[in-house]
């Protein structure tokens, strides 16, 4: 009696420790996987170089598990670039899998399409192929990019067009970006309304992450004043706030306020 075959996938991506929405995007997709078929998971040495990078660290002090994926390459540091082909190739493949959101992770990505078997199929789920803050060498590094990849996962229908545009025949299937599983806070609504100060008796909006001039905050923040009986909150780290405060456009103060550690961990 034949046995089947067992294909086994490789996938990498930034997870664990990593912080970030790719990060927990990539561990909840690699999860979801996992318990479908045989798939091991890798992820970066060091993501950016750290003058590149705009937070304090780009690792997750509260990641339960550090050890679960192999941390095998850093973008610039081209040796690590093979070390990593030589951990994908020895786990023999026949899907390899990566994320893509950045035309400065190409180079590495496409060696190890190039390099990687014909018979493997090499899949990418790209986030985004147009950079929000454009370089010079994006159309370039997305041009090779796309040529040595198999297929393309998107989750919007902007970046669909936006590789068909570079790539008219390539094999893309769309799966809008899912909403994330929350688990409940520790306290309840009333309670994180007081300790936070907001009006009980108005709607409140929520801009959660890392705040960047690209992410529509100030559209956002002048849409605002045109609504009542609404609290607008935006925990995040900002490096903006000087020309968030000098929009000619609010016609009424905005109260800017910080989240201390301590007091966003009670919360949640």
């Amino acid at each position: 009696m034949n046995q089947k075959v067992i294909k086994k996938w490789v996938f990498f991506s930034a997870l664990p420790p990593f912080r970030g929405g790719i990060s927990k995007f990539s561990e909840a997709t690699f999860t979801a996987l996992e318990q479908q078929l045989l798939i091991k998971g890798f992820t970066f040495k060091q993501q950016y170089p750290n003058f590149l990078f705009p937070g304090s660290s780009q690792l997750d002090p509260t990641a339960k598990d550090t050890t679960r994926f192999k941390r095998i390459a850093s973008t610039f540091s081209p040796w690590s670039y093979f070390r990593a082909l030589y951990f994908f190739r020895r786990e023999h493949p026949a899907v390899f899998v990566t994320s893509y959101w950045m035309t400065f992770f190409s180079p590495m990505m496409t060696l190890w399409a190039f390099f990687l078997p014909k018979q493997v199929k090499k899949i990418a789920i790209i986030h985004n192929l147009k950079p929000h803050e454009s370089r010079f060498f994006d159309g370039f590094f997305n041009r090779i990019f796309l040529r040595n990849y198999d297929g393309f996962v998107v989750l919007s229908e902007s970046v669909a067009r936006d590789i068909t545009a570079l790539k008219p025949t390539a094999k893309i299937r769309l799966i809008p970006h899912p909403p994330y599983e929350i688990e409940p806070t520790k306290l309840n609504q009333v309670n994180c309304r007081q300790i936070l100060g907001l009006d009980p008796n108005k709607k409140t909006l929520l801009f959660f992450g890392l705040i960047r001039p690209y992410k529509g905050l100030a559209e956002l923040i002048e849409a605002f004043y045109l609504m009542i009986n609404t609290n607008l909150l935006l925990p995040g780290k900002c490096t903006e706030i000087p020309k968030l405060i000098m929009m000619p456009s609010l016609l009424r103060p905005i109260r800017i306020g910080f989240l201390s550690i301590n007091l966003f961990q009670m919360l949640m």
